[in-house]
């Protein structure tokens, strides 16, 4: 059976986030300033993994070393800057 469930996350650098392996990410949203979560449809049977997310702003520099897969684009109306978040994936 799978659930909706959700997970802090940071806008810092890097987020790892211990969740079901094939859990599919629907989407990343504030809900307050600087109050963001991870929604994910989740199968409960599942192995446990860490997932790791990385978070870079217009200008940054994107290694080229990580496996990154993109998965949204946040706009706070409490920021003038844009965040992009990759999950950086093994192959």
């Amino acid at each position: 059976m799978k659930k909706l469930l959700k997970y802090e996350f940071y806008l810092d650098k890097e987020t790892v986030l211990e969740m079901p392996k094939d859990s599919e990410i629907l989407t990343i949203s504030g809900v307050a300033p600087e109050i963001y979560f991870l929604f994910a449809l989740v199968d409960m049977t599942g192995q446990i993994v860490n997932r790791r997310f990385k978070t870079f702003c217009v200008g940054n520099n994107v290694s080229l070393d990580d496996n990154l897969r993109y998965v949204t684009s946040l706009f706070p109306e409490s920021d003038l800057l844009t965040y992009h978040i990759f999950e950086v994936v093994s192959e």
